[in-house]
């Protein structure tokens, strides 16, 4: 009878390790869960700031970009218009002729 008690006493002590290891386990898995979901929530933070970093450094570069085709592009106004204007003054007096010369015909 005694080994009986005693393979029960073993049985019984087994059982509450193992409960005690599982439990262990359960609490270790879920510390683990936690840890990566803040692990998670901070990365996810930290590369919203680079992006938004990111973001502000292309904006300052298109921006200037943007800025320097403005001016070239003004500049070739301003060349079209001066050669536009040259061509009127070269050529007002025959075109007001021509008008002229065009309304006279039509009377």
């Amino acid at each position: 009878m005694e080994k009986i008690g005693s393979m029960i006493e073993k049985i019984i002590d087994a059982d509450r390790k193992t409960s005690e290891i599982l439990d262990s386990a359960e609490r270790l898995r879920v510390e683990s869960a936690k840890k990566v979901d803040e692990l998670l929530a901070r990365k996810r933070v930290e590369y919203l700031e680079k992006a938004r970093m990111n973001i502000k450094v292309i904006e300052k570069i298109e921006k200037v970009k943007s800025e320097s085709k403005i001016s070239e592009i003004d500049k070739n106004c301003e060349v079209v218009i001066k050669e536009i204007e040259k061509n009127y003054e070269d050529n007002k007096d025959s075109l007001v002729e021509k008008i002229v010369k065009e309304v006279i015909m039509s009377i």
